[in-house]
């Protein structure tokens, strides 16, 4: 099997998703976010020296990007950022985004022991907390619940329902969970340290 390299972004990378353009959008921490195209030419936006590495399409067709102590960021695919603040938080702030099945994107970041989420007007709202040690990954999963994994001992996730908030602590035998993914009908959750396997969560 053969692999082609694209490089040239200057910098860290982050997670990649596939924009409604068709380009790879990928966050560059620190930095700003970089588009690719499939022939691998190169776009650089500069916006957010607090932007992190979680990145999802939004409703509204905008990525959306975990700005750390900044918030979230939004960027269309021409270019243009928005900064969304969150009101209040803390030491890392925004690290993870995913779209959640309610329209709006939630965040969530190590340290920071809330879970925040924009719609895409702009407003910014708040839950928890669910962990006293920060939260990790972050994915709308089975039922359509919010899923966030937080790294205090017994380790495990938090089930969030998207319109209250309201949450359900999980706690099978996670070593530490520190990325999430669904595939529409269970969650897939990375056990980085302990077992250091990968733990399947089918609907609850």
């Amino acid at each position: 099997m053969s692999f082609t390299s694209f490089t040239g972004f200057g910098a860290d990378l982050g997670q990649i998703v596939i924009g409604p353009d068709g380009n790879f959008w990928i966050p560059m921490p620190g930095i700003g976010v970089a588009s690719m195209t499939p022939l691998g030419v190169i776009t650089t936006y500069a916006f957010g020296t607090n932007v992190e590495f979680g990145i999802c399409v939004g409703a509204d067709g905008r990525l959306w990007i975990g700005g750390g102590t900044d918030g979230f960021y939004a960027i269309t695919t021409a270019g243009v950022s928005t900064q969304y603040p969150v009101p209040g938080i803390a030491y890392l702030g925004i690290n993870n985004a995913t779209l959640g099945s309610d329209g709006r994107v939630w965040g969530s970041g190590t340290g920071w022991d809330m879970v925040s989420a924009v719609d895409t007007s702009g407003t910014v709202t708040s839950y928890g907390p669910y962990s006293t040690y920060g939260l990790e990954g972050i994915d709308s999963g089975p039922g359509g619940y919010v899923y966030v994994a937080y790294n205090s001992y017994p380790f495990g996730l938090v089930q969030i329902h998207p319109s209250t908030g309201i949450g359900t602590t999980l706690t099978p035998s996670y070593g530490n969970v520190s990325a999430l993914t669904s595939d529409g009908t269970d969650l897939w959750a990375c056990d980085s340290v302990g077992a250091s396997g990968v733990w399947q969560l089918p609907p609850t």
